[in-house]
């Protein structure tokens, strides 16, 4: 895992280098919002305005709306349940006044649902206005502030490793993260979710 993560790194970083910053750009993050065109009827029914008043209100809706007409895959579900837990995560950090540990462990956990890899996607999902629109000083005052009193808090040293760039300063991060969930076991919340660490 720790070679293809860093050789996913290393080939990003020399596409935009070589002028195909477009084709880094797709490495990011698959376009939910382009859905393969259908003819006839099918194409009312599977369109995702149609299924717009069963999809819960959140920051994150029109991705999950975008995924409603193939919800039953498993991949749309995957994708789909990292959504609500970052919007859920997020809902409980603004409404604490960033003091709501368990908030930013259901943001962690929707990363880790989703599989996400780039310090770029974790960035854009937690600040930009599109997105969760988090307060990055708050959140980052949380995380110090906790990672103070307790060294070894999963979902802060992940999150805190998962917004540096692929180097080895981010291997040796991730790397202690996974001996923390192991050491903790069942005990650590993001125990279930430590296959879907990258090193």
């Amino acid at each position: 895992v720790t070679r293809g993560d860093r050789a996913f790194g290393i080939f990003k970083r020399a596409l935009e280098d070589f002028g195909y910053k477009h084709l880094a750009e797709l490495l990011e993050e698959p376009s939910w919002h382009q859905q393969p065109a259908t003819e006839g009827k099918d194409q009312e029914v599977s369109s995702p305005e149609a299924a717009s008043e069963e999809v819960p209100e959140g920051p994150l809706k029109s991705l999950r709306l975008s995924l409603q007409p193939f919800k039953d895959s498993p991949s749309a579900k995957k994708m789909i349940e990292g959504w609500r837990l970052m919007e859920e995560g997020a809902r409980m950090l603004n409404e604490s006044g960033y003091t709501n540990l368990e908030g930013l462990m259901k943001v962690v956990q929707g990363f880790l649902v989703q599989e996400r890899l780039t310090a770029r996607n974790f960035n854009r999902y937690l600040y930009d206005a599109n997105y969760l629109a988090l307060d990055k000083e708050r959140l980052t005052e949380l995380m110090t502030s906790q990672l103070h009193q307790d060294p070894a808090y999963s979902s802060c040293l992940y999150l805190q490793g998962a917004l540096m760039p692929f180097d080895e300063n981010r291997v040796q991060e991730m790397r202690k993260v996974v001996d923390i969930i192991v050491k903790n076991e069942e005990e650590d919340p993001l125990h279930k979710y430590v296959h879907h660490v990258y090193c």
